[in-house]
């Protein structure tokens, strides 16, 4: 009976969806589909030229989004922008000023090149082992509601103001809690949609400050295929004020001021 309902639902996914910034999000098959068939489209990353030249979709050229307005496209061509940035943000603000530049047939591939990847299409390169993440696009990914899970290896537990919707991970050291996250990964792997569908997961893992956070994150990727990684300065920077100053940690048993 699960078979038969997985079935459908790969049938009924749509491969034109709306993204909810109001772009137009298309699937990889769909996109490899029209391809191959030599379709009127261009597909653009709008990545820098170091990180397209790591690891790009085959057949997509590389016009980073600062140079994309000064471009002129065709108007029968259906422009598919590409990423691999945290919930597609770069291709989504791309997408966005293509459209408010007078262009009509834009697309954001959804979930960028991990997914891409994940499914089997035809890459030129080959990724970097471990990719980091910003305090602001991690704080832009929560605002916009982008689906995903944050990890805190720091053992640091019922801080007040800690990282929305973070998961608190127990263990005697990092390399023992990576250890208890990649079970609780593989045991909740059915629990959910993506999990049943096979769908790489965004994960977010917020380290000590003292840690290698690029091996410790390798590491993780060795055993997962989900989309793992690390949040670049960890929580203090993640938790910096608009004017740069890191704020204090809470202190629970420090005497009062």
């Amino acid at each position: 009976m699960l078979c038969v309902l997985l079935v459908l639902l790969l049938f009924l996914l749509p491969e034109f969806s709306s993204g909810s910034d109001g772009r137009q999000l298309i699937e990889g098959s769909m996109v490899q589909s029209m391809l191959k068939e030599g379709s009127a489209l261009w597909l653009i990353d709008v990545r820098g030229s170091k990180a397209y030249h790591a690891e790009h979709i085959e057949g997509s050229v590389n016009i980073p989004s600062d140079f994309l307005k000064y471009k002129k496209f065709p108007s029968n061509k259906k422009l598919i922008v590409v990423d691999d940035s945290l919930g597609q943000r770069m291709a989504r603000e791309a997408a966005e000023m293509l459209v408010k530049s007078g262009h009509d047939k834009i697309y954001v591939l959804d979930g960028g090149i991990a997914l891409w990847r994940f499914e089997g299409f035809p890459v030129v390169g080959k990724r970097p082992v471990v990719s980091g993440v910003t305090g602001d696009e991690l704080k832009w990914a929560l605002e916009n509601k982008i689906p995903l899970k944050i990890f805190d290896l720091t053992g640091v537990q019922g801080r007040e103001d800690k990282i929305s919707s973070s998961e608190h991970v127990p263990g005697k050291d990092t390399s023992e809690k990576i250890e208890k996250l990649k079970g609780l990964l593989k045991k909740n792997e059915g629990k959910d949609l993506s999990g049943m569908l096979k769908k790489p997961r965004a994960i977010v893992l917020v380290f000590p400050a003292s840690e290698d956070v690029e091996r410790l994150t390798e590491n993780m990727h060795l055993d997962t295929k989900d989309d793992v990684r690390y949040l670049v300065g960890g929580y203090e920077t993640f938790m910096a004020k608009k004017d740069g100053q890191a704020r204090a940690r809470t202190c629970p048993t420090c005497p009062g001021k």
